[in-house]
């Protein structure tokens, strides 16, 4: 049943977004035909032309850029309208009489928007590669490359580490804004205005929680830094703070879930 419901959510944005990579790919390719032909123009000296073609590298850059600004606010918007459009305004009376239970509408949500966030940083790479000169492209892949060849066993686990700290990250703000929603979604009244208070509100209490086992650590243990290699404790630290985010991730969960069970409000 989870995998229809991801079915459905995926169909029902695709062509969106299709749309707005599509854009993007394009206007990427136009910076870069207008970049090849300005800097052919520049070498052959004509005021002229070159002016026309500096002007219109500036208009392509500003399209390019409003198109990935389209992108982000597109993504960013539908994990808002997604979750409340579906499951606490009005049509969510039709999607709870399905015989699913609320925990798999909030993972649907939940794995669809980590999709379509991957998706769109991905496309944004990919027209960045699209715009860049190929010179600096390939010296990019080939400082990469050194880079990775000469990555040690512990610089290997700090980029393991950074990586799964960026994704649970982005699970956690997935999970935050869904909590804060079903929080806001309990008053009667300016529903959308108290969600941004909930949100804020769990956003403080989060900095609060993490300053004070700063604190507490280093008030028990005020030498635990001194302990550490410089690398063991950059692992020690991210291994730390993916696990507090992990917790803090489960417990967005369950609270979403339970809100969403026992506590709906649709009127």
């Amino acid at each position: 049943m989870l995998l229809k419901l991801m079915k459905y959510e995926l169909k029902s944005n695709s062509k969106i977004y299709f749309l707005l990579y599509a854009a993007l790919m394009v206007s990427g390719a136009v910076v870069r035909l207008i970049t090849l032909a300005h800097d052919s123009i520049s070498a052959s000296a004509n005021a002229a032309l070159n002016t026309v073609t500096a002007t219109g590298l500036v208009l392509a850059y500003c399209l390019y850029a409003v198109v990935i600004l389209g992108v982000v606010a597109m993504t960013f918007l539908s994990i808002l309208q997604r979750f409340y459009g579906n499951l606490l305004s009005r049509e969510g009376y039709l999607m709870f009489t399905l015989p699913v239970k609320p925990s798999y509408h909030i993972l649907t949500k939940l794995f669809c928007s980590f999709i379509w966030i991957v998706s769109s940083v991905a496309a944004v790479l990919m027209s960045a590669c699209i715009v860049a000169p190929g010179d600096a492209l390939k010296a990019f892949f080939e400082q990469l490359k050194v880079l990775i060849s000469n990555m040690t066993g512990n610089s290997a686990t700090i980029l393991v580490l950074v990586i799964v700290l960026v994704l649970v990250s982005l699970v956690m703000g997935i999970l935050t804004i869904y909590a804060a929603m079903a929080l806001g979604n309990l008053s009667n009244r300016h529903k959308v205005l108290s969600s941004f208070g909930a949100y804020m509100a769990i956003y403080f209490a989060i900095q609060v929680i993490l300053v004070i086992i700063i604190l507490l650590i280093r008030l028990v243990m005020p030498d635990i830094f001194d302990r550490f290699e410089t690398v063991d404790a950059i692992i020690a630290l991210l291994s730390v703070i993916i696990a507090a985010e992990f917790a803090l991730s489960i417990a967005f969960f369950v609270m979403t879930n339970h809100l969403l069970s026992k506590r709906l409000n649709l009127t």
